[in-house]
């Protein structure tokens, strides 16, 4: 069989990574609530670490929930870390870092911060050689443990039943109150190390603890199938990837597969298995599970050894395929299945270029790594989105392909991937800046939606539905929506502003444009008829409504006769009137209410006649 040589030298360059000790993995990330714009999404923020050292391997993990990021280190050569970053931190739209997150007793050589995951206020680093023997743990921190945003440790979490070197803590993934951890090399069955992921529960055990309430198998483990490899959790399903499961073949086929998990199943808080996952096309060395994804309804898994055919190459070194990724929803083919929907792969694909070593999901946007891509330079790496209904209903579409802004050889841009509404951030842990592999991480935005395309975010729109080129305020407001008849008074309902800047309330909406009105938006004409409207509503003795009303006629009168000598003669009737509505007060004809009601009518008819 003839080998590309893009191949052999992405073989090479894979097996000095290797050898340094970069192993495979992917992280599985708990669910956003909102879709990113996809096509829309630009670089925003390059992220480095404060204290940043060569070999730390920056970003070979990310997460992000809402406006806080996690961004892990994977180094050998010191205690390692994860650091707490926020958006508008340091300065509006800014990514500023808030904590670097180290394990209470965490040493050198023990992987913290290889592994992270977040969910609102709770943030979980895997250290999967830890400890004396090395079986691993996870750590769980809190955004206010010990202080508002301090990100204190508050667990340190580890398998119930121990064992030998079970790499508890190779994958973690959290949403809400409940954690997975993967132990990829857990349990003696099966003729030795299965794998296997545990549950926690946050208040299990006590207030605020973290305790275990169930450890994962696969129903038909076997040995080193490295079930815990990936897992992921949304809400009451879990996903854990076994990348080494050889699907029935011989021994080291590794085909790949990923298991679904949900709450309540078999009994109430009981974790219980509802499917395996396969995919549709495997072969040996597709590595299926090696990233896992869940948001909701829908599950994706990456299959980074995927070749479309072409197998030349055993595991670990790599294959000749450009990697694939799989899309499975709840349902599909029958109530409570979970069908395969969906093949992803890069419109662009390369042999070697690892897509789907990373993978995440957010409603209906999904992320796919491929860190390997030849983009920029060699091994600079790439994140490709895929979003539902993009070139059709229930399609799964490539809508835009991520790059580094300053790609280099080597970066691995796109080796972890996250997302959550509208931001995305890749990792690049190989990538110079500030130092030698010492990796960045890269953030990028999509501007929020703006269905009218007047500049302001459709959940700041105070006006939807502008007309295209219209001028609005800073609440997406023109004129035309706040002030109808341009008089200068807000009409009913609508918010102040506009460009005009209106005030008030109209209660005479529709003035013919060029009159002059008073503060309610009334012309005098219609000001006097409000109020004869008001002195007839107000019930008062005939005698008394017949004088005022006589006044108001005479006054209308004067305003409406077309000869502008009268119109002078309209401000005496309006004093007239007033003088008389004080008299009637002072007789108790009038109450104060009424009578101060009547009064500030006339004014505001003589400040718009000028009077």
């Amino acid at each position: 069989m003839k080998i590309s040589l893009n191949a052999t030298v992405k073989l090479c360059a894979l097996l000095v990574l290797v050898i340094a000790g970069m192993v495979l993995s992917g992280s599985g990330f708990g669910p956003a609530p909102q879709s990113a714009e996809a096509a829309a999404l630009t670089e925003v923020k390059k992220l480095l670490a404060s204290d940043a050292q060569a070999l730390d391997n920056f970003g070979r993990s990310v997460a992000i929930s809402g406006d806080t990021a996690v961004v892990g280190l994977d180094t050998f050569f010191s205690s390692g870390g994860a650091y707490i970053l926020e958006r508008d931190r340091g300065g509006a739209d800014n990514w500023g870092e808030v904590k670097k997150l180290t394990g209470s007793d965490a040493g050198a050589t023990e992987r913290f911060g290889s592994r992270v995951a977040i969910s609102g206020d709770i943030a979980v680093v895997g250290a999967w050689l830890e400890g004396p023997g090395r079986p691993g743990a996870a750590y769980v921190f809190h955004r206010n443990q010990g202080g508002t945003d301090n990100w204190g440790q508050v667990k340190k979490l580890t398998a119930s039943d121990g064992g030998i070197r079970p790499r508890f803590g190779f994958s973690v993934a959290v949403s809400g109150d409940t954690a997975v951890v993967g132990a990829l090399s857990d349990g003696t069955c099966c003729g030795g190390f299965p794998g296997a992921a545990y549950v926690f529960q946050r208040d299990h055990g006590g207030t605020d603890n973290w305790g275990e309430v169930k450890k994962l198998t696969a129903s038909d483990a076997q040995a080193f199938d490295n079930f815990g490899f990936s897992v992921a959790v949304s809400g009451d399903t879990a996903i854990v990837g076994a990348i080494a499961e050889d699907g029935g073949g011989t021994l080291n086929s590794n085909f790949g597969a990923a298991y679904v998990f949900e709450r309540d199943e078999g009994s109430q808080d009981n974790w219980g298995e509802v499917a395996k996952l396969n995919d549709s096309d495997a072969q040996e060395e597709d590595r299926f599970g090696h990233s896992v994804a869940v948001s909701g309804n829908t599950v994706i898994v990456g299959a980074e050894g995927a070749t479309r055919g072409i197998n030349p190459f055993p595991f670990p070194f790599s294959t000749a395929g450009p990697g694939l990724a799989y899309v499975f929803e709840r349902d599909a083919g029958g109530a409570g299945n979970w069908g395969e929907v969906k093949k992803l792969l890069a419109s662009d694909g390369q042999d070697g270029d690892f897509f789907s070593f990373s993978v995440t999901i957010s409603g209906d946007n999904a992320v796919i790594g491929a860190h390997q891509a030849d983009v920029a330079a060699p091994f600079s790496g790439a994140a490709y989105i895929f979003q539902r209904d993009a070139g059709g209903t229930d399609n799964w579409g490539e809508v835009k392909k991520l790059l580094a802004s300053d790609g280099h050889f080597g970066d691995s841009f796109g080796i972890s991937v996250a997302v959550s509404g509208q931001t995305v951030l890749a990792g690049a842990p190989f990538e110079n800046e500030a130092g030698v592999q010492a990796g960045a991480a890269y953030v990028f935005e999509a501007p929020p939606p703006d269905g009218d395309g007047d500049g302001v975010p459709d959940d700041e729109d105070a006006c939807p539905g502008t007309a295209a080129g219209a001028t609005v305020d800073a609440n997406g407001c023109s004129d035309a929506q706040v002030d109808d008849d341009a008089d200068g008074v807000c009409d009913p309902g609508a918010p102040s502003g506009g460009p005009s800047g209106c005030t008030g309330s109209d209660a005479c909406p529709g003035t013919p444009a060029g009159e002059a009105v008073d503060a309610n938006g009334c012309t005098p004409t219609q000001a006097m008829e409000n109020l004869l409207d008001d002195v007839d509503s107000l019930g008062l003795p005939n005698g008394v409504a017949n004088s005022l009303t006589a006044s108001l006629n005479q006054a209308t009168a004067n305003l409406n006769d077309g000869n502008p000598n009268n119109d002078a003669a309209v401000c005496g009737n309006l004093t007239a009137l007033i003088n008389e509505v004080n008299a009637m007060e002072q007789n108790g004809q009038l109450t104060p209410t009424e009578a101060e009601e009547l009064r500030q009518a006339a004014e505001d008819i003589k400040a718009a006649l000028g009077c």
